[in-house]
């Protein structure tokens, strides 16, 4: 693989993982937005709840990492952002499992939220 190519897969990861970052940013803090940004936070919710539900992974995280896969074979990864991400800064192992626990119930407590605002 050439350089160039190395340089333009590893921008389109850095790419999606920003993006990543940006929703999940949404995903803490959409509850803040005024009209008509708020209806970006509610449908991020139900997005990502239904991939978490259905693949129990972000489909932005296997595109990112198959990405980076392609530079370095021999990555030790799981599917999961926060996991690789929070290990590979503070060396700390997050258990899988209490976290998709904890973000499928983070989820589903900001859509009841959302509907009881819109029900109000």
């Amino acid at each position: 693989m050439s350089k160039i190519k190395k340089l333009q897969i590893n921008i389109l990861a850095n790419i999606v993982a920003f993006l990543h970052v940006v929703i999940v940013g949404v995903l803490l803090f959409g509850w803040s937005f005024s009209q008509p940004y708020i209806l970006i936070y509610q449908v991020l919710l139900v997005i990502t709840l239904v991939t978490e539900l259905y693949f129990h992974y972000c489909l932005l995280t296997k595109w990112e990492f198959s990405l980076r896969k392609k530079l370095q074979p021999n990555l030790d990864y799981d599917y999961s952002f926060l996991i690789y991400y929070v290990f590979r800064y503070t060396r700390i192992r997050v258990n899988s499992k209490l976290l998709e626990i904890l973000s499928v119930t983070f989820l589903i407590l900001s859509i009841c939220i959302q509907l009881l605002i819109i029900n109000k």
